[in-house]
C-alpha cells in the first residue's frame, strides 16, 4: 500500500479467477454467474466483478491475517479478476494447489495508469519488493490510456459498472448492459 500510494480504504484483488476457487469464496447464485461472469470469461475479456464472499469459506478466517482480510474484504464483497493473463492465471492454479488464498494489486502507483511491461514499473517499487514475478511479454491489454481492467459490480443480483476500463464497450455488449 505505502510503496504504491495506495489509500487503506481501496480493497486488494483476490486472485479467485478458476472456477474451484471463485466457488468456494463467493456466493453468486449460478444464475448471474451464467449471465454475466461466464459469457466474460469465454470471451476471453480481461474484466473483474464485485461479489459477495462466502462467509462460510475456510479460506476466510484462519489462513488470511485480520490486516490482509480487511485490505481485501470492503461491504462483504471482493473483487476477483477474470481473463487476467498467464501469470496471474498460473497464481490460481498455485493457490489450488498449496489451498492458499492469494491477494494482490497490480504493479503501479495509484492514480498513473496501468503498467503493460516490466520496464514500464516505478523504478521504486521495482527496487523495494522482496519478489518480482511477471512475463517477459508486453500485457495482453496495453493500451495507450493505460486504463485498468473493468470492474462490474454483481452484489446485488444485477451488473453495475463500477469502473470503465479496457474493453468495456465489448464487456457491455457480452452482459447487454441497459
Amino acid at each position: 500500500y505505502k510503496l504504491k500510494g495506495r489509500p487503506e480504504y481501496k480493497p486488494c484483488m483476490v486472485i479467485g479467477n478458476n472456477e474451484e476457487i471463485f466457488n468456494e469464496i463467493t456466493y453468486v447464485p449460478i444464475t448471474i454467474y451464467e449471465r454475466c461472469i461466464r459469457p466474460i470469461k469465454e470471451a476471453g475479456h480481461l474484466c473483474s466483478f464485485l461479489v459477495p464472499i462466502n462467509p462460510r469459506s475456510r479460506q476466510w478466517y484462519g489462513p488470511l491475517s485480520e490486516w490482509v482480510l480487511n485490505h481485501t474484504v470492503q461491504d462483504g464483497k471482493i473483487a476477483v479478476p477474470f481473463n487476467p493473463g498467464n501469470v496471474i492465471e498460473a497464481l490460481a492454479q498455485l493457490s489450488i494447489k498449496d489451498k492458499v488464498l492469494i491477494v494482490g494489486s497490480s504493479a503501479n502507483n495509484t492514480g498513473e495508469g496501468n503498467c503493460a511491461a516490466f520496464k514500464e514499473l516505478p523504478v521504486q517499487m521495482v527496487n523495494n519488493v522482496d519478489y518480482i514475478i511477471y512475463d517477459p511479454k508486453p500485457a495482453k491489454y496495453q493500451n495507450s490510456e493505460r486504463k485498468g481492467g473493468t470492474i462490474i459490480d454483481l452484489s446485488s443480483g444485477l451488473p453495475v459498472v463500477f469502473r470503465k476500463g479496457v474493453l468495456f464497450e465489448k464487456i457491455y455488449d457480452s452482459l447487454k448492459l441497459s
